[in-house]
């Protein structure tokens, strides 16, 4: 294992980062004889919360990621950095203890973290390994960093309630959402939810929300909504790194207006609504922009609807026009972090329906 892990962990283990070193078999009983002695401290745990990465020179930083996930969230940690599949099966473990004051300002709330370095052919292990140091009453979250690998399979999945990825990450995303439909169609182990099924949340998809909140509250007022017929031409601008968050925009947008798609001609889109009106759907790059999505203009019948992101402000600007009506107002904009992203989807919860209904739209967008 030593040969293959990446100069910048090596220092982040010679610093003590991931906490105390500890024997696989003892990690229950030193965290139990830890939260035994400290006095004033109490183990708060209102989930499993993991993250999973096979580029160990990232581990650090996704340390740092719980550090800002756990402020909010008390759960119990894994962080699973897998080396290359090179020589024998190898496995070190580190404990610590994540903690904030409670609200007397004496007393500490703690989460409880374990860190893995797996090195070899860990394929077979994984499951066992993540499903022996759950706090088996709790629900399991799991946030994948990277593409779906070969250790994305069906005894992993199975025990996850909660699957977090980021699709704008993946070079050749059409063969990963075949793995995403083949596990969410899986049944699971956990009680995830009544239907049972592994819930997913695209990062990519996260990153929209803002902007279909702005979307509806520019149609919220009957006299825009009796424009929603008319709409026949879509632009959506996005920076380079968020095209799929851009077009998870463009499904949701022609999914509410009901209309199909028909044709595809490089960056843009033809769409049929049922009454046999059309909609022309562009994507369109932008090279600069510190928000992913930079605007949003929908137009038809004389009016136009526009959402628009400032890279100077947190805002988001919304415009309508129709008619002798025009309207300016701001909304609260888009999280930046991938961790405030994280922490918004383990706050709202639920069944995530609307991604599952819009996700084979965008998939065929691609």
């Amino acid at each position: 294992m030593e040969d293959t892990i990446p100069a910048p962990l090596r220092v982040a283990l010679d610093d003590g980062l991931f906490g105390e070193e500890t024997p696989l078999a003892e990690i229950e009983r030193r965290l139990d004889q830890y939260f035994s002695v400290e006095h004033g401290v109490t183990r708060a745990s209102l989930m499993n919360l993991a993250i999973y990465t096979e580029r160990p020179e990232t581990l650090a930083a996704d340390d740092e990621s719980l550090n800002r996930i756990t402020q909010n969230h008390a759960c119990r940690a894994l962080l699973l950095g897998v080396l290359p599949d090179e020589g024998g099966l190898s496995v070190r473990c580190w404990i610590k203890a994540r903690c904030q004051l409670g609200p007397d300002a004496k007393t500490k709330l703690c989460s409880e973290q374990v860190t893995f370095l797996l090195g070899g052919d860990c394929q077979s292990c994984l499951t066992n390994l993540v499903f022996s140091h759950l706090r088996s009453d709790l629900p399991l979250v799991m946030w994948w960093r990277g593409e779906l690998s070969h250790h994305f399979q069906e005894s992993l999945y199975t025990v996850i309630d909660r699957l977090i990825l980021d699709s704008s990450r993946w070079p050749d995303p059409i063969p990963q959402f075949a793995k995403i439909a083949q596990a969410v169609t899986a049944p699971t182990g956990r009680l995830s939810d009544r239907r049972g099924q592994l819930l997913v949340h695209d990062l990519a998809y996260t990153r929209g929300h803002q902007h279909r909140r702005a979307i509806a509250v520019l149609f919220d007022p009957p006299a825009a909504r009796a424009f929603l017929p008319e709409i026949n031409r879509i632009e959506i601008v996005h920076t380079p790194a968020h095209r799929h968050t851009g077009l998870y925009l463009g499904a949701w947008i022609t999914r509410q207006l009901g209309a199909e798609l028909t044709q595809r001609v490089g960056a843009s889109y033809q769409y049929q609504r049922p009454g046999g009106g059309r909609i022309g759907l562009s994507l369109l790059e932008q090279t600069e922009g510190a928000c992913a999505i930079p605007s949003i203009l929908l137009e038809g019948g004389g009016a136009r609807f526009e959402v628009i992101a400032s890279g100077e402000s947190p805002l988001l600007e919304i415009r309508s026009r129709f008619g002798q009506h025009q309207t300016n107002a701001f909304l609260p904009g888009p999280r930046l972090g991938d961790e405030d992203l994280v922490s918004e989807i383990l706050m709202r919860g639920g069944s995530n329906l609307l991604l599952a209904q819009v996700l084979p739209r965008m998939a065929a967008m691609l």
